[in-house]
């Protein structure tokens, strides 16, 4: 068994007796002289207060210290962090589903002209794809009209927006040294929250 280091420890009467190492000596100092409060005696043992565990009084413990900040510091930055990434996320979902009409027609324009079929599927309802299209589907576009040079270069400026509850109308206008110049009307219903391409004039 390993034997205490010398030292002073505290005893059951509130004074300290002086430990060499191996036994008692008959040293004996008022408890008022101890550096630091001593910890409550352990229960006496033959009269004499039992070797404590730890070491002797002024002697720091070796042992090293758990930090617990870091960790608290580490769980609050990562639940930060998530918290953030859920508000972008959800930010970004309800744009996509409640865009305005205008911004939808805007949309569909550029995903026509470019071949961006996906998309337009997306923002087109089922009767428009099955009406007169415009002039065409998106694949007999992206393949034949739009990309040949020869069908000239044209822009749309989208200009009013009128929403009565689930229906909207865009207005614009096409502008083409080709094709002409003259008005556009889109119109849009809301199916699912979400504002689709019915038809254009």
């Amino acid at each position: 068994m390993t034997q205490a280091a010398a030292g002073w420890y505290p005893q059951p009467d509130g004074t300290q007796r002086y430990w060499d190492g191996s036994a008692w000596t008959e040293h004996i100092a008022p408890a008022a002289e101890l550096a630091t409060p001593p910890a409550p005696p352990a229960a006496p043992v033959n009269g004499y207060a039992a070797l404590p565990s730890q070491e002797p009084l002024g002697v720091a413990s070796s042992a090293p210290r758990r930090r617990v900040w870091p960790w608290i510091v580490g769980i609050g930055g990562g639940l930060v962090v998530l918290g953030v990434i859920a508000v972008v996320a959800v930010v970004m979902l309800v744009g996509k589903v409640t865009a305005g009409p205008k911004s939808v027609a805007d949309a569909f324009n550029t995903a026509y002209m470019s071949g961006d079929c996906k998309t337009y599927l997306d923002l087109t309802t089922a009767d428009f794809r099955d009406g007169d299209g415009y002039p065409g589907t998106c694949e007999e576009a992206a393949v034949s009209y739009f990309p040949d040079p020869s069908n000239g270069t044209f822009s749309i400026s989208l200009d009013g927006v009128e929403t009565s509850g689930s229906t909207a109308t865009v207005t614009g206008t096409l502008t083409s040294p080709d094709l002409g110049d003259g008005p556009l009307t889109y119109h849009l219903v809301k199916v699912d929250g979400k504002w689709m391409v019915d038809s254009i004039e």
